[in-house]
């Protein structure tokens, strides 16, 4: 599966819009790859027309592999800012940058992003009580 920048990555078993759960797939036992042809911006809007709200939290994230610009790098750091994200209990994750590092003749590839959640209310929920929602 290719990943690039403007990739959409949802948490499996989140409860989401009926938009979102039906374009996307699998990509690991935790996380789908959301395949529609919007923009991050557009799907925000058609998400909000179906009465949900669409966070995105400012922060940036990024995460490592050693390796050369290739979907196999590119995927391990990818698997690695999923991991990073768990803990949070967001459900979604919008690649923001996939660039290709060297340092010290050791070529890396980074992959960015940001946070994202669905949910139903405009206030975004707690911890604890998306980690709950995604137990459902």
């Amino acid at each position: 599966m290719i990943i690039a920048v403007g990739s959409m990555m949802v948490r499996q078993g989140a409860l989401l819009p009926e938009s979102l759960v039906a374009v996307s797939k699998a990509y690991s036992s935790r996380w789908r790859l959301y395949t529609g042809l919007e923009t991050p911006e557009i799907l925000g809007q058609s998400v909000r027309a179906e009465g949900w709200t669409c966070f995105f939290l400012g922060a940036l994230h990024s995460a490592f592999a050693i390796g050369s610009l290739g979907e196999s790098s590119v995927g391990k750091a990818l698997h690695r800012l999923l991991r990073k994200a768990e803990p949070t209990a967001f459900n979604c994750i919008e690649v923001t940058d996939i660039a290709a590092h060297r340092w010290s003749g050791v070529s890396f590839v980074g992959v960015s992003g940001h946070w994202r959640h669905f949910q139903r209310s405009g206030v975004l929920e707690s911890q604890a009580v998306r980690s709950e929602a995604l137990c459902r």
